[in-house]
């Protein structure tokens, strides 16, 4: 497979922030949504999921998935102290346009929390 059927998307949402401790758990469903709707979407490669929330006061909270198969990973954080928090998105995979991948992020997004695009 050829670097022409890769697709990069970056994103940068404004999301509610869930009940304490539930930030993680929230974004770990999330994420699972929209591996599976890439994959029901033709992706057959993932570059990475790569992501970054932060808020004035806490250490920036850092997630990373590098398979299909979800390997999602957390370090940092917690994060907490605000009612929103900017979540900045990179998305790299394979076979799968665009728009695609960008109509994914938000629903799989909207399943957990209120979204604002950025």
């Amino acid at each position: 497979m050829g670097l022409d059927n890769l697709t990069a998307v970056a994103g940068e949402y404004e999301l509610s922030v869930p009940a304490e401790g539930e930030l993680r758990q929230a974004l770990g469903e999330a994420m699972s949504h929209m591996l599976k709707g890439l994959r029901e979407r033709g992706c057959t490669m993932m570059g990475h999921i790569k992501g970054i929330l932060s808020d004035a006061s806490s250490p920036p909270l850092f997630l990373s998935i590098t398979i299909m198969e979800n390997n999602l990973r957390f370090k940092g954080g917690p994060i907490g102290g605000e009612d929103r928090l900017p979540l900045a998105l990179n998305v790299i995979v394979a076979d799968v346009d665009e728009e695609v991948i960008d109509d994914m992020l938000g629903l799989s997004l909207s399943r957990k929390f209120t979204v604002i695009r950025n």
